[in-house]
């Protein structure tokens, strides 16, 4: 039981963290965009 939870919430935190990662990328691809 302790094992599956930690890996749902392993896995959670690292799609998280995957999102944010790509959100980041993408706003900061269009920031230099817009500036260039």
């Amino acid at each position: 039981g302790t094992c599956f939870l930690t890996d749902t919430f392993t896995r959670f935190r690292l799609h998280t963290f995957t999102t944010w990662s790509i959100l980041v990328k993408l706003l900061s691809d269009g920031h230099t965009c817009h500036y260039r």
